[in-house]
Formats: C-alpha cells, structure tokens, sequence
C-alpha cells in the first residue's frame, strides 16, 4: 500500500468536497472515481455518513491519490479516528486499474440510532 509513507484514500462524503479537503491538509490530491463493492453507504440526517456491509450493493466516491503521512495524519484527526471511525484498507475499481486504499468506517454504535442501525440490519438479513 505505502510507498514511502504515501497511500491512497477512499471517500464518500465530506471528503468528496476538494475545499474540505485542502481545508484540512493544506493540499489539493488527484482523485478518480471509484466503486467500493460489498458496502451500502448510510447517510442519516442527524449524523454523519457511514458505510456497512451489504453485498447486495456499492459504494461510489473518490480516491485520493498519493496522499502523504502527514495528510493522512490531519484526515485521521478530521475523522475522529478510533472513536467516530476506524481507518481500514480496501480494496476499490477505478476505471483504469483495482487500488489499495484506506476507507473510514463509521462506528455504527456511535452514528446511528439504535432503531435506525435494528431496522438497517434486518433490511440486510431478509434480503441475503
């Protein structure tokens, strides 16, 4: 994945936005579209945006690429990462090629509702 501490990040909300980005960073990063397969991405109003598994669908967005440690640092700080999210590495298609990149995953428990995240689930689960 890293190169002399560069990686690549897949986002799919707020961090879509390149001014937040540069807000964040200080810097501006090439970006591509591309697909996460294998999760439903939740967007509920009161919170911010997560992602779960679902096989049945995918998650469209962004990968930042090339993204330094010290980026990566601040992007981990914006996250709240470890409480809010946890940063994990998957893999995503772009048009051109399959990437490694990290992905923040929403702590469901901390995110959603508890009737939100039941009802969420049993969606899941009666469609398997």
């Amino acid at each position: 994945m890293s190169r002399q501490n560069i990686c690549h990040v897949f986002v799919y909300g707020t961090l879509m936005d390149p001014h937040i980005i540069k807000a964040i960073t200080g810097k501006r990063f090439e970006t591509r579209r591309a697909i996460l397969y294998g999760y439903r991405k939740i967007d509920p109003p009161y919170s911010y945006p997560l992602l779960l598994p679902d096989p049945r669908h995918k998650v469209e967005g962004l990968i930042l690429l090339n993204v330094d440690a010290e980026s990566l640092k601040r992007i981990d700080e914006y996250e709240d990462e470890g409480k809010l999210y946890q940063r994990c590495v998957v893999k995503v298609k772009t048009e051109d090629a399959d990437l490694e990149a990290f992905v923040y995953f929403g702590k469901p428990q901390m995110l959603l509702k508890t009737r939100d995240l039941r009802a969420i689930l049993v969606d899941i689960e009666l469609n398997d």
